[in-house]
This record gives C-alpha cells, sequence and structure tokens, in this order.
C-alpha cells in the first residue's frame, strides 16, 4: 500500500487519499490499517490508510 501511495504521489505531483478495498465480504482475520517501519528505539515510518 505504501509503495502505491509513494509512487502514484512522485509520478502525479499530487494529493494521494489512501484507500485499500477488499473484495470479500468478511475478512477471516482482522486487516490491517497501518504500515510501520520501526526500531527498538524509534519508529522512522508510520502510514495509514482507511481499509474498505
Amino acid at each position: 500500500m505504501f509503495r502505491y501511495f509513494s509512487r502514484l504521489s512522485e509520478k502525479f505531483d499530487l494529493p494521494v487519499y489512501p484507500v485499500v478495498v477488499f473484495s470479500y465480504n468478511s475478512p477471516k482475520t482482522p486487516e490491517p490499517n497501518v504500515y510501520e517501519v520501526a526500531f527498538p528505539n524509534k519508529v522512522v515510518l508510520q502510514f495509514k490508510y482507511d481499509v474498505i
């Protein structure tokens, strides 16, 4: 999700609203709505998106 967001943002130089649409009625497990890169002492990236 983050890769699509960053590539679209860079390519078109426009704001991108991050959203993911799943094609099933109900998930077997809860889907995450965040992508995070972290080290033991610091979060360097936290990307949040809406799940529909």
